[in-house]
């Protein structure tokens, strides 16, 4: 799967020499890379699924998941990772997870990422997924006004989380 970027933002596809460099190699990743790696990059959860990521590609196994990078051209830092994995009870719908090293990120790059990944990304599961999902809390006003205006509809409140549906074309 190719990589896609605006002006602004990079979403990288996890390969397996990079799954392999953040696993094994962090500390050289971070001296030899063009792009910052901040500490806090990546999130545990993209970091637990690396082993299997890893597993999957070596094996040629076709994965239930898959890993992004996210990238900030700008600044030249990694700034967050996205994670997209089958539901469990419906094999149509698709779960993403997001995570930014820092609201900041998060707040000046959510819509742009969204959209990107929405529109470029998932064309490459056109016919495996219909809908995909996102987890917000329901305070997190200015995720949900994005979502909202990205065409996301409201499927399920569970205090304290709210569970966002987009219908893929």
């Amino acid at each position: 799967m190719k990589d896609y970027k605006t002006e602004k933002i990079l979403i990288m596809n996890c390969s397996l020499d990079m799954a392999k460099s953040i696993i094994l190699f962090r500390k050289e990743l971070a001296v030899r890379s063009p792009i910052e790696i901040p500490n806090n990059w990546p999130s545990n959860r993209f970091l637990s699924f690396l082993p299997l990521l890893i597993e999957d590609l070596e094996t040629e196994t076709v994965s239930d998941f898959h890993l992004w990078i996210l990238a900030d051209i700008l600044q030249k830092k990694m700034m967050g990772d996205l994670l997209l994995y089958k539901m469990k009870d419906r094999q149509e719908t698709a779960f993403l997870e997001t995570y930014f090293i820092s609201f900041q990120h998060e707040k000046k790059y959510y819509k742009e990422m969204m959209k990107l990944f929405l529109e470029y990304v998932m064309i490459h599961f056109d016919g495996v997924y219909k809908h995909v999902n996102v987890e917000v809390l329901y305070t997190d006003n200015f995720k949900i006004d994005v979502l909202k205006r990205l065409g996301f509809y409201l499927k399920k409140k569970e205090h304290p989380h709210l569970m966002w549906s987009f219908t893929l074309k």
